[in-house]
């Protein structure tokens, strides 16, 4: 979550004297601050008591506070840019290649181990169906009924929490099966274990219900509504029928990407003699 309050505040400073904060929280920069800064419609503050130089920026006309935003957007723009650039710099071949450390035989006891850390990256798909869809959809059992979960959508401003979902399974995809780039690791991916296990319908069922996500995410773009407002309609799935065809297409990804999560946390699992990262054990949804 941002500081949306405290964005607002940066902006007015830099507009009036270019003034920069010695310390930019996390939650005041980044990919995050930058979607407030250039798609909140209402170009309004969300402070609730505001000094006397925001109660005079709020008075500006809507093309003042847009220029004075897009100013802050550029200088966050530069800071996310540098912080690219270093994480870029720290795998890079051709900087401190973080990649082939990682992938070293000398780092990891034995191929169980590398797995086992692997196996923590393949479980970010409950981060996707919980935090980006379950809450969302208002049927996360922790939260049902509390408008926080509803309003804590990612990229709510821009409307692009569709195209993130599609991102980051696509991430997942190539942990699974590994990159396809043709370059040699040095280490089996997980699809290639489950196949020496003499388990390839595990590959089979995986491959497909990614494709059959990936289908059904790009038919939710292609539908012509925003992220948004298909949330709002799919709002408050009957888990009863999250088993079935669903006729709400969003609860019917959610039922997709919760099917592939139990394939990864039951099957894949025990094929490879894993167990699941200690932050998940215990979780049965």
């Amino acid at each position: 979550m941002i500081n949306s309050c405290a964005i607002d505040k940066q902006v007015v400073d830099y507009s009036i004297n270019k003034s920069v904060p010695n310390l930019l929280r996390s939650n005041q920069r980044g990919l995050l601050a930058l979607e407030y800064l250039l798609f909140e419609p209402s170009l309004n503050t969300s402070c609730s008591q505001k000094p006397d130089s925001l109660n005079n920026w709020v008075m500006k006309t809507s093309l003042e506070k847009s220029k004075d935003r897009c100013l802050w957007a550029h200088y966050l723009a530069v800071d996310l840019n540098q912080s690219i650039e270093h994480f870029n710099y720290k795998w890079s071949e051709k900087g401190e290649n973080y990649k082939i450390k990682m992938l070293s035989l000398k780092n990891y006891k034995s191929d169980h181990e590398f797995l086992s850390l692997l196996m923590a990256a393949l479980y970010r798909i409950e981060f996707i169906k919980d935090e980006k869809l379950a809450k969302p959809l208002d049927i996360h059992k922790e939260c049902k009924g509390h408008e926080g979960c509803l309003k804590n959508r990612e990229l709510y401003y821009s409307n692009l929490g569709l195209e993130s979902i599609l991102s980051n399974l696509q991430g997942l995809k190539s942990i699974y099966f590994g990159p396809g780039d043709g370059i040699d690791f040095k280490r089996p991916s997980f699809a290639k274990l489950i196949e020496e296990k003499k388990l390839s319908e595990i590959n089979v069922k995986i491959k497909n219900q990614f494709n059959k996500i990936e289908q059904e995410i790009n038919g939710l773009l292609l539908s012509g509504e925003s992220w948004n407002v298909l949330l709002e309609k799919n709002k408050n799935c009957v888990s009863s029928n999250l088993a079935i065809s669903n006729p709400l297409p969003v609860c019917q990804l959610y039922a997709s990407i919760s099917d592939l999560a139990r394939v990864f946390k039951t099957e894949v699992l025990i094929g490879l003699s894993l167990r699941a990262p200690q932050q998940y054990q215990g979780d049965n949804d």
